[in-house]
């Protein structure tokens, strides 16, 4: 049997209005690394100083990619980092600009939106070599634009989410083996276009048991984003493709008493058995 853990996590890297975000970046890379993860998929990772700090803090135990697009090649602060023998080949898709310039929000406009598109080789065992097994797993890593709205009752940010998820409807239709998706949607399962997209793709909710993702509004200064409570579990991992012998369980992580982060860091540990 093979295993993966998986973690992933907004990191709360807004510049500017998101505080201590060194001190934050290292217990969340230490929680990350205590957990085990094989692959740790972080958003908001914007600045290159706080990109080289990853590197650092995760030393030569992992290698990273981070996308690459956007003013100042911010890649949507998607940072996506493995152990070295899993060799990810990464990709970064950026979602088409969608709407009028007043649509988007300053750090989308530039962030360039999109999701990092990986293929990892599965580790190798004596069972590798079984015929029918997949050798590798897809995995997309995204965020969303951020909507601070009723998305359900026709706000202007509806067609631009609606959008970004049907280019990454487009690219998912392409994968044919095992496909792993996390990240931040801004969008709870529940709403229809965040629902209409998951029944539409084929894909399993493997978050749906977890409490509210968003734990709070702690931007400096609040009233700037006094909206941003009103979205709660928007953080996600689903799945598509996956094979009969195999099992995923996704618990949150464990901050104890520390301030990591606005969002909930999210675990998955994959078991590969054969069915």
């Amino acid at each position: 049997m093979q295993r993966l853990t998986i973690y992933s996590r907004n990191v709360f890297g807004v510049p500017v209005f998101a505080r201590r975000r060194a001190e934050r970046l290292r217990g969340i890379v230490a929680q990350a690394r205590g957990a085990g993860a094989d692959i740790i998929f972080l958003q908001e990772i914007f600045m290159p100083g706080e990109r080289r700090a990853l590197k650092r803090h995760l030393d030569s135990g992992y290698e990273t990619s981070r996308a690459h697009a956007g003013l100042f090649r911010l890649g949507g602060g998607l940072s996506a980092s493995a152990r070295p023998g899993l060799n990810m080949d990464a990709s970064f898709v950026r979602f088409p600009r969608s709407g009028t310039f007043r649509d988007m929000t300053v750090g989308d406009r530039l962030a360039a939106k999109g999701f990092q598109a990986l293929k990892a080789a599965l580790p190798t065992d004596e069972s590798a070599s079984t015929p029918g097994s997949p050798a590798a797993i897809t995995f997309l890593n995204t965020h969303l634009t951020c909507p601070y709205e009723d998305i359900d009752g026709g706000g202007h940010k509806e067609a631009i989410l609606e959008s970004q998820l049907a280019t990454m409807e487009a690219f998912i239709r392409g994968v044919n083996g095992p496909l792993v998706i996390c990240g931040d949607f801004n969008m709870d399962a529940s709403d229809r276009i965040m629902a209409d997209f998951m029944r539409r793709s084929g894909l399993t909710d493997h978050s749906a048991h977890l409490p509210a993702t968003v734990l709070g509004n702690f931007f400096s200064p609040q009233w700037l984003f006094r909206d941003i409570i009103r979205i709660k579990k928007i953080d996600h991992i689903l799945t598509k493709n996956i094979p009969a012998g195999w099992t995923i369980d996704v618990q949150p992580a464990d901050d104890g008493d520390a301030f990591l982060s606005d969002h909930l860091g999210l675990i998955a540990r994959i078991e590969m058995r054969e069915a």
